[in-house]
């Protein structure tokens, strides 16, 4: 293990992971207070690296896309 990061956690907190690695998540609260963990998983847009990317040329450009 290379490094550990502490949070007190009041906002929703969000990192990049890697395919392959093992990330462990360690939880801790008060005995007699509930709370809830909620983990989401939302995989990269299949373009985020620019792969099959296409040139724009010229004064006027149109062109359609998405993000999902």
């Amino acid at each position: 293990m290379k490094s550990l990061k502490r949070i007190a956690l009041s906002e929703p907190v969000s990192f990049d992971v890697k395919s392959g690695t093992t990330y462990h998540i360690q939880v801790l609260g008060m005995p007699t207070t509930p709370f809830n963990l909620h983990l989401e998983f939302t995989p990269r847009p299949a373009n985020d690296d620019f792969a099959g990317r296409f040139q724009l040329e010229g004064v006027s450009i149109q062109t359609n896309g998405g993000a999902g």
